[in-house]
């Protein structure tokens, strides 16, 4: 819907706004949920209840059907980018000659493995260093988190607007790579203050990039596949992350966990540089035979 709604020129910035208003939310939320949930527990739910249908209500009152409208304005429209055209034949077909989208997606995937470690590496690693003051420290610096995004979004989306959104994500490897694997020098509460910052900037500077990357690279008449598709791949890091770190954890060590995440982080990263342009992709995939 966002894609339809947008330009190349303003995607980056509608995406930043729509991830500023999330992170918001996840920052109210747990404060707001927490008040309630000791003096008026029923609230708790009622709250839930009405905040999602009035949200669904404002949706479906405010915001019309988007697809149609940009079929119709923009699919014969000549000033539409090229990579936004309307193309036929089926979603593998239209995939495999946007082989930047397809790349970009499996160096996503490393990023959302290497990020699915706050929710896993993350809280054991605050457990063995401080005991049972862990769930209390993890808690700060998921707030910290949500602080950060909403306070700094805005900063970084002014200085990175005019850059590619490749570079952006590259960029956001490399604070992926700083602010976890600097966990594995980590014994302070401060030290993981700064590193849950770093690595903040990184989801900052990935997740605002991401999906106007697809946008501006999906023809108008697959953007919805596109879209559902390049997001399952790239968040399958995510999903497989809990799994295969539990089975590194048990032959390893905890700490190899941050030794990992820093050589994949910044691995991705600096293939994600050279993801410059289709037309270099192309160029590299046709000497690779495909």
């Amino acid at each position: 819907m966002v894609s339809d709604l947008t330009v190349s020129s303003n995607r980056k910035t509608a995406y930043s706004l729509l991830y500023l208003g999330m992170n918001i939310g996840f920052a109210l939320g747990p404060m707001l949920a927490g008040f309630l949930f000791y003096h008026y527990l029923i609230w708790l739910f009622w709250g839930d209840a009405i905040t999602t249908i009035l949200a669904s209500l404002l949706v479906a009152y405010f915001v019309p059907e988007t697809r149609g409208h940009a079929i119709s304005d923009c699919e014969a429209a000549e000033d539409l980018p090229v990579n936004e055209q309307a193309v036929t034949g089926g979603l593998i077909r239209a995939l495999l000659k946007r082989p930047l989208l397809l790349l970009s997606s499996f160096l996503l995937m490393i990023y959302s493995f290497v990020y699915a470690q706050q929710v896993f590496a993350l809280p054991l690693q605050l457990n063995s260093l401080f005991g049972t003051n862990g769930p209390t420290i993890f808690g700060i610096l998921m707030s910290i988190n949500a602080v950060t995004v909403v306070v700094l979004t805005p900063g970084i989306l002014t200085l990175t607007v005019r850059l590619k959104s490749t570079i952006s994500m590259g960029m956001g490897g490399m604070f992926y790579a700083l602010g976890f694997g600097m966990i594995y020098f980590c014994h302070s509460t401060l030290l993981f203050v700064v590193s849950t910052i770093a690595w903040t900037v990184g989801e900052i500077l990935v997740t605002t990039n991401s999906g106007v990357l697809i946008a501006d690279n999906s023809p108008i008449s697959h953007r919805a596949r596109f879209n559902a598709t390049l997001n399952m791949i790239s968040r399958a890091g995510a999903s497989l992350s809990p799994w295969l770190s539990g089975i590194i954890v048990e032959h390893t060590a905890l700490n190899w966990m941050w030794i990992l995440s820093f050589g994949l982080a910044l691995g991705a990263s600096l293939v994600m540089f050279n993801l410059q342009n289709e037309s270099t992709i192309k160029r590299k995939a046709v000497k690779l035979g495909m």
